[in-house]
């Protein structure tokens, strides 16, 4: 239970820190700045391989907090999921897996294909394509959108974790 615990709250911290950061700060800057920020963005998601490491820390965070529910549970026990810790975790665990989910399949694939569009317009020679901003402007509003959505998720995902423990019994 300690390397579980240990693994859920250091992966967590990580993801949900890193959303936090670039769904509240990163991206507005880089908007506010316009062109001058894309390079920045296209690196830092792109070539540091932050999207992976988040990836990764959200399958760890994910995947323990499974484990450590259906330890707490006694093998996803309905009495305890029914209890005030377990409908909070159960819920923040929801919410967490929801946040994962959209980023596996939208806010990483959003941001390669950004990285990608990005060197293909730097490439060209000369001003990239009215179709080539378009895509990239289409591409930023869906990244922007859904990485305020999982910012949520995850904040709603650590309030119920946090009070889980102090929740009282419901029956």
């Amino acid at each position: 239970m300690l390397v579980l615990r240990t693994v859920h709250i250091v992966a967590g911290i990580f993801w949900a820190g890193a959303v936090f950061m670039i769904a509240g700060f990163l991206e507005p800057t880089m908007r506010a700045v316009g062109a001058k920020g894309a390079p920045f963005m296209q690196h830092l998601m792109g070539r540091s391989r932050l999207s992976q490491f988040i990836t990764v820390a959200a399958i760890l965070t994910v995947v323990s907090g499974i484990w450590i529910l259906w330890i707490l549970s006694n093998g996803f026990q309905g009495t305890w999921l029914l209890s005030g810790m377990g409908l909070s975790l159960s819920i923040g665990g929801l919410l967490a897996l929801v946040a994962m989910v959209m980023g596996i399949t939208i806010n990483r694939p959003t941001a390669i294909e950004m990285d990608q569009l990005g060197q293909a317009m730097h490439a060209s020679e000369g001003p990239p394509s009215a179709e080539q901003v378009d895509r990239m402007q289409h591409l930023q509003a869906r990244l922007r959108l859904a990485g305020r959505v999982a910012a949520l998720l995850l904040f709603l995902a650590v309030v119920g974790m946090a009070v889980a423990r102090y929740l009282p019994a419901l029956a």
